[in-house]
């Protein structure tokens, strides 16, 4: 046998050795995803077959509650509602990790939507308005108008997101404090458009030792259990898995006595219309500016009435404005001083510009 043959036999006893390999390798897979959804399938069925049972107890502790409270009865009442909290943690427990375990599903990201995270938060608010003002709470939003804040994903599973995290800011939250909930955007390290999403409270804080595990399942922060405020340790994990989901991250700044701020950013999404709409905002501005600047005095009143309405659509809301209070202004002096028509257009024109220039350098991401 030549060197040639020889190094032929070889490769083809390499190549049979490395197709045994991956035939080996396949099929530890397949054991793996057999193990897994076996493992699934059992999660499921028993948190189902626990879930059935204990809502039936909770249906049952509420009938009892509704019998007549008289002084005899006080102490019989105390228990069920020891009962009837710990059953309502007991099921929630249950239903998290039933929902955990639907998130590892291949088809829950189907489907996906743009989604508005400002209209989204607004809702979810909305939903915690009985705790928010039982505690006098103050929630306010704060973000640019000029902006958009969208994102791809699943609605449902967004507002589980923000419900959650917004429902602790409230939780650990004294009374008559204050939540902020800010929008932003901006570009990462690898020009990806990304939207910043911050629920700062003024609460009681989480100390720094926690802070690296405060995602992970059925942790809770050192405070919150001394101070036995309750929860199961799932939420923020079931929250966790939801961004990855939609290729995001959530992260959290904490100052002991304080307050918190919980950060989760999203890869930014427009609809095409949106796209459309942006992709020529800088050609519109710029023509807007030119028809101003080369205007007469006399067509003013017009050209800044029409300019101001156009650039509207485009999402130029302050400039819009401010062109069309300009032209109610116009109107309503027909007599006014040229020097002082020609400054107001002026102070006009160095805005649009402004708006123009910070648009070609992308500031508006």
């Amino acid at each position: 046998m030549n060197n040639q043959q020889r190094g032929e036999l070889n490769s083809e006893q390499t190549l049979d050795k490395v197709r045994k390999e991956l035939a080996a390798a396949q099929e530890e897979i397949l054991n793996l995803q057999s193990i897994n959804q076996s493992k699934t399938d059992y999660v499921t069925t028993v948190n189902h077959e626990l879930r059935t049972p204990l809502t039936s107890i909770i249906g049952y502790i509420d009938l009892l509650q509704d019998f007549t409270l008289d002084n005899k009865d006080k102490e019989f009442h105390k228990y069920l509602e020891v009962m009837d909290r710990n059953a309502s943690i007991l099921l929630d427990l249950v239903e998290s990790i039933l929902f955990l375990t639907e998130l590892d599903s291949r088809e829950i990201m189907a489907d996906t939507v743009v989604i508005d995270l400002v209209e989204l938060c607004e809702k979810c608010v909305t939903s915690q308005l009985l705790a928010i003002n039982t505690a006098n709470i103050n929630v306010s939003g704060n973000y640019d108008l000029e902006q958009t804040f969208s994102v791809l994903g699943k609605k449902p599973l967004l507002m589980q997101v923000f419900t959650n995290l917004i429902s602790n800011a409230v939780k650990f939250s004294s009374e008559n404090s204050k939540i902020d909930v800010s929008f932003s955007r901006y570009k990462n390290a690898d020009q990806q458009k990304i939207v910043r999403v911050e629920v700062r409270d003024r609460g009681i804080g989480i100390p720094a030792q926690d802070l690296p595990l405060l995602f992970s399942r059925f942790f809770r922060a050192s405070n919150a259990r001394r101070s036995e405020i309750p929860g199961s340790g799932l939420g923020l994990a079931i929250v966790k898995r939801i961004v990855e989901l939609h290729q995001g991250k959530i992260f959290a700044e904490s100052t002991i006595g304080q307050g918190t701020t919980m950060i989760v950013e999203l890869p930014f999404a427009i609809s095409a219309l949106e796209e459309l709409v942006m992709g020529k905002r800088e050609d519109v501005l710029a023509r807007a500016i030119n028809s101003i600047a080369n205007c007469q005095v006399s067509e003013l009143v017009d050209i800044t009435h029409d300019v101001g309405g156009a650039i509207g659509f485009y999402t130029f809301l302050l400039e819009s404005d401010a062109l069309i209070n300009f032209s109610r202004w116009l109107k309503a002096n027909p007599n006014a001083d040229q020097d002082e028509i020609m400054a107001k257009k002026e102070a006009l024109l160095v805005m649009l510009n402004q708006t123009l220039e910070r648009i070609k350098r992308g500031a508006d991401f």
